[in-house]
């Protein structure tokens, strides 16, 4: 398994898409606390985080309907 920080913005869009999470706020700024996980170009599987300060909460974390 392949994890790998910044993944594309497209992938990233159409994973949280097809598992019914909101994409309306998400911005290219996110993918700066976003990781991947398969091939860069097309990942299976993503996980971001939004920092604030000292903590963090989990935004998103969406696998592809085909690997779940």
């Amino acid at each position: 398994m392949h994890i790998f920080p910044n993944p594309p913005e497209s992938p990233v869009k159409s994973l949280l898409a097809a598992a019914q999470l909101p994409t309306a706020d998400f911005s290219s700024k996110n993918l700066e606390h976003f990781f991947g996980c398969g091939s860069a170009p097309t990942p299976q599987g993503v996980v971001g985080l939004e920092i604030y300060g000292p903590v963090a909460l989990l935004r998103s974390l969406a696998v592809a309907p085909d690997c779940r």
